[in-house]
């Protein structure tokens, strides 16, 4: 009974060394953490007449055009509840269309998508002249009441990613033009529902196998040119939000879509497949909401004696 239980013991160690740490681990592998160069770019949703694709390009494509939702069937905008009363469960303000050129702002490692605007007109009220310039209270004075509304059909945008990781000390790279990456989620509805879900991460030539449940991975669109892109309503739902529910501010009383909120994209980047001896470079996204969050960001607009400001 000992010899057996030795035996099986030893059966159990080659068990984790060879099969685990070795076949589905690849502990054998030399390892080394990339660093990447990426950029974001928003696009407001447009349509291609030419080819009936989403995610043109109103420059370089002659067919493209915008597509918003109509206002009058947006619940969170006040020109859909004209001569009837307002919900209480969500915030509502007029609206305004903005193309991403207005709605989007890029930053270096960063980019900022309006959903609720604030602007207040200013006139200049201090004048220095010698005499009354250490009294002045104020340079600007503020004409009448700011003014606040949402972008119109903001989740309809797309987030458009190039980007590359690259291992210098194997001199390994790869990017969307290696392998068409996925968004993994936990979402039960997007992996119950969404038309691109799979159980695995998606590979070329091989069919998908839908997913009835999370963790799931979303394949994304491409343009043209080889890019991928995901809507913002898919990425927000993937980071487990909705514009119209609560804002993740802890005091405030408004909706996400009126507080706004910070996003974390990370880009998980290898290069071998689990169980398998053969590599294979490949990537996935992942997104995560900073808790307790909120995002606002202020641009001025200075013509002569007079000032805008621009919050979002």
């Amino acid at each position: 009974r000992l010899s057996a239980l030795n035996y099986s013991l030893y059966f159990l160690i080659m068990l984790y060394v060879f099969v685990y740490n070795v076949w589905y681990k690849q502990e054998y592998l030399q390892s080394e953490n990339p660093v990447g160069v990426v950029r974001f770019s928003f696009r407001a949703p447009t349509y291609d007449t030419n080819t009936g694709s989403i995610g043109c390009d109103q420059v370089e494509d002659s067919g493209c055009e915008l597509r918003f939702q109509d206002v009058s069937k947006l619940p969170y905008c006040a020109e859909a509840w004209q001569g009837k009363s307002q919900p209480k469960n969500i915030t509502v303000h007029k609206c305004m269309y903005w193309d991403d050129l207005e709605a989007a702002e890029s930053d270096q490692s960063s980019v900022m998508l309006a959903t609720r605007v604030t602007q207040t007109e200013q006139s200049r009220a201090c004048y220095p002249s010698g005499v009354n310039t250490a009294s002045c209270s104020k340079v600007w004075a503020s004409e009448g009441s700011p003014t606040d509304f949402f972008i119109a059909d903001v989740d309809s945008f797309t987030l458009m990613l190039d980007h590359q990781g690259i291992a210098p000390s194997y001199n390994i790279t790869v990017s969307p033009y290696d392998w068409q990456g996925a968004l993994k989620t936990q979402s039960e509805t997007l992996c119950s529902t969404h038309p691109s879900r799979s159980r695995g991460e998606p590979s070329p030539g091989v069919p998908l196998e839908p997913s009835t449940g999370p963790p799931c991975y979303l394949a994304l669109n491409q343009t043209r040119t080889g890019l991928q892109f995901m809507n913002m309503g898919t990425l927000l739902e993937a980071a487990g939000l909705d514009l119209d529910g609560p804002s993740l501010k802890p005091s405030s009383k408004q909706s996400l879509r009126h507080d706004g909120a910070s996003l974390i994209l990370i880009i998980e980047y290898v290069n071998y497949w689990p169980w398998s001896f053969t590599p294979q470079k490949r990537f996935h996204y992942r997104v995560e909401a900073v808790p307790r969050s909120q995002a606002k960001d202020w641009e001025d607009h200075i013509v002569d004696d007079m000032r805008e400001q621009t919050g979002r």
